[in-house]
């Protein structure tokens, strides 16, 4: 008999419910008075929602024992999930110090702990489950799940490699894993999960777009668009593959193809634009923002009380330049989502591009409050105060961020803004060698700051042979209006170089 129970839990492990329900008819025809056997027939309709025959088996379970484990496990979290949470907790407690190791008793521990959203009590459950019977892979699958939902996507990785190790047939654990490395940006691993688990569960909506978005990611394009075009099939009304397939159509030059896709969404949402909206974003990322205001003409992103429409049409006008249009929306979309750190953040880089850098810094602030991992913010801080004469500031700023962020190009960029800012010329300098090492694409910019770095110092040759070697490297480029910019200002150095200086030099042409 503990053979047989045995072999129930891993058919149940395994999400094998056809063997889990032959085995317990094997048991219980063997053993038609074990309470396990019943409690165990119990858990299989458990699985499949069958409620009506769960309560009944779990009634002649514990009519043959009131104490049985296996029972009370099954009955737990039935009562908790008929909203009787008290008396679920009471029954769990009791037959838990009665059975201090049950595995089954765990497991239902952990599935109430985690309800009641006590996280590291769950996994505590789990993690003793695990050890009671070293071979289940669903305690593992559980804590990596619930660590996924708590958005600790590498802490998770270790317990769903172990589920999938343990259990390499269950198909909802490899969807499992397959979601935690799509959230860790490993889309290779990821498709492979959906993959073997699309070949045991069949043509699933959720794994097919799942699988989809990580075709999408990995720049595979016309696969993503043949993944949802066959998922459509299924779900015609369906938002998500709709959007994903109109997205890649778009990233494939097939925008017309991809219309229709937008108007169906408009048709679906309640606002009427959500198609239209998500359409203008695809503009703006693909460098059409002409194209992306046209898809919102008739509407007014200043009324329509949605943050998100904000957003995508104040980055339509920052993309033109159009800063004071763009600076409107991202305020408007402000008041309307405090929390979202994109549109006071786009507001203060705004107010920077207007020269209005003490309207800019508060705001600046905010969004690095809200998310103090993206370095843009921190970027328009460093600005800021580099134009509003407080460089010594904007130079610590910078210097704390390269601590997280030692290789950006644009935060060197920055940092040899403050340190001209903060008349600390010579490592102003040094800076600027550094940073054509570091970035390549910089090498322009770099050389153009040289220029101006040995102008403030009125070392008016170094300065011109600056700006002719940033001419040169902006040909190189075919940016001919910097080119142009470049010589400009070598012409200027040249000049001042050349010009007679102080009182003696008026005098007597000395330079």
């Amino acid at each position: 008999m503990p053979q047989l129970i045995e072999a129930i839990l891993r058919a149940d492990d395994g999400s094998d419910l056809t063997q889990m329900q032959s085995l317990c008819e094997q048991g219980l025809r063997e053993q038609p008075a074990s309470s396990v056997m019943w409690a165990l027939r119990a858990r299989y309709h458990a699985r499949r929602n069958a409620y009506a025959a769960r309560d009944a088996d779990l009634a002649r379970a514990l009519s043959l024992d009131p104490q049985c484990s296996e029972a009370l496990s099954v009955r737990a979290i039935a009562l908790y999930d008929a909203d009787e949470k008290q008396e679920a907790w009471a029954l769990l407690r009791e037959a838990r110090q009665r059975s201090p190791a049950h595995y089954g008793l765990l497991m239902a521990e952990g599935y109430l702990l985690i309800n009641d959203r006590r996280l590291e009590d769950a996994i505590a459950s789990w993690t003793r489950a695990a050890q009671m019977r070293p071979a289940a892979a669903a305690p593992h699958c559980y804590i990596g799940s619930n660590l996924h939902n708590a958005g600790r996507y590498e802490d998770a990785r270790p317990y769903h490699q172990r589920a999938v190790a343990l259990a390499p047939n269950n198909g909802g654990f490899l969807y499992d894993a397959g979601n935690n490395y799509r959230r860790l940006g490993d889309l290779q691993n990821a498709i492979a999960m959906f993959d073997r688990a699309r070949a045991i569960l069949g043509e699933e909506n959720a794994i097919q777009h799942n699988r989809a978005s990580c075709l999408q990611a990995l720049e595979r394009h016309a696969d993503a668009v043949e993944e949802w075009t066959s998922l459509l099939r299924r779900e015609p009304d369906w938002d998500w593959p709709l959007e994903g397939k109109a997205r890649s159509l778009h990233r494939l030059g097939r925008a017309d193809e991809a219309a229709p896709l937008w108007r169906h969404l408009d048709a679906l949402s309640d606002s009427g634009w959500e198609g239209r909206k998500e359409q203008a974003r695809e503009f703006v990322r693909s460098g059409d923002p002409e194209l992306a205001e046209q898809a919102l003409q008739g509407l007014d992103p200043m009324t329509s009380g949605d943050a998100q429409l904000l957003f995508v049409a104040g980055n339509a006008q920052r993309d033109q330049s159009n800063w004071e249009e763009a600076l409107a929306y991202y305020l408007r979309g402000y008041e309307i989502a405090p929390d979202n750190d994109f549109l006071p953040g786009n507001a203060a880089d705004a107010l920077t591009r207007l020269e209005r850098y003490d309207e800019a810094l508060p705001l600046s602030e905010v969004a690095i409050s809200l998310d103090p991992d993206w370095l843009k913010w921190r970027r328009v801080r460093i600005d800021a105060l580099t134009h509003l004469g407080r460089g010594a500031e904007a130079v610590a700023d910078a210097d704390r961020a390269l601590e997280k962020w030692p290789d950006s190009g644009p935060l060197h960029a920055e940092r040899i803004n403050a340190l001209t800012g903060a008349k600390r010329f010579e490592e102003a300098l040094a800076a600027c060698d550094r940073l054509i090492g570091l970035d390549p694409d910089y090498r322009n910019w770099a050389l153009f700051s040289r220029g101006e770095i040995y102008g403030h110092m009125k070392r008016h040759a170094e300065s011109a042979m600056a700006y002719r070697q940033a001419a040169a490297s902006y040909q190189q480029n075919g940016k001919a209006n910097y080119q142009d910019l470049s010589l400009r200002r070598a012409q200027a150095a040249e000049e001042a170089a050349a010009a007679p200086r102080g009182f003696l030099g008026r005098l007597f042409g000395r330079k």
